[in-house]
């Protein structure tokens, strides 16, 4: 159990990062004290990667591997979408 374990604290900071870095306050943070009392996510952030992780311990025996796999592509999945997605090239028109 010690790789989904790692698998979902990688999540939690990757959330938790995501939450601070793209909060439209200068500098970062949470809007103060609009949404939380302090700069850091509230725990309802949470909830999913602690629900989906929670699901994947309790895969019993050899599974523990498979869903060891699954929570990291959960952590990649997370670490892919800091990133915001550019737009597609529109060609110009054509004549």
């Amino acid at each position: 159990m010690g790789s989904l374990l790692a698998a979902f604290f990688a999540e939690v900071v990757i959330l938790s990062y995501k939450a601070y870095s793209r909060s439209g306050v200068p500098g970062g943070g949470i809007a103060v004290p609009a949404e939380a009392p302090i700069g850091l996510p509230l725990p309802s952030y949470y909830t999913a990667p602690i629900l989906g992780f929670g699901a994947l311990a309790l895969v019993p025996g050899q599974g523990q591997q498979v869903a060891a796999l699954v929570g990291w592509g959960f952590v990649v999945a997370a670490f892919l979408n800091l990133w915001p997605a550019t737009p597609a090239v529109q060609k110009g028109p054509v004549a």
